[in-house]
């Protein structure tokens, strides 16, 4: 099967997903924050398996998510020269920064971490959309409340 450029290029031209990238809802795991004695073995469990997982029971605002969702989801529509601005070195072990290789068949994936502070590469953190920084700032402050 040829792989895809990108996931976001399939929906912004019309084009049906194909089916490798369908999944049921109830298949994609859920950690439960709000269960701190199988959290880790939760996280671990989807880590390994699917390389990503829903989180539920976080106490982040409705408002923030969607704000977050909206800013990623401009992010993967802008135009591959600009989204290579801010990729990963395939060499390095780093997770940080725009990346074209996942588990499950996804192709596109910018990750970018928040916390603790020591950590966060900013030179990963996208500036278009122009307010991505802000609202995973707001995340962050979010998340320590």
């Amino acid at each position: 099967m040829e792989k895809l450029s990108n996931v976001a290029g399939l929906s912004s031209n019309d084009q049906e997903l194909p089916a490798e990238f369908i999944r049921p809802e109830a298949e994609v795991p859920v950690v439960d924050f709000g269960d701190p004695e199988s959290l880790v073995r939760a996280v671990y469990e989807a880590s390994s398996k699917w390389g990503l997982f829903q989180i539920v029971n976080h106490s982040i605002s409705k408002e923030v998510i969607e704000h977050l969702q909206r800013v990623g989801r401009q992010f993967f529509e802008l135009p591959n020269e600009e989204k290579m601005a801010y990729a990963k070195d395939p060499e390095s072990k780093n997770i940080d920064g725009y990346g074209s290789r996942h588990r499950n068949g996804w192709v596109d994936h910018l990750f970018n971490k928040i916390w603790p502070p020591n950590v966060v590469e900013y030179r990963f953190w996208p500036k278009n959309p122009s307010d991505y920084r802000y609202f995973c700032l707001i995340l962050i402050l979010a998340w320590n409340l």
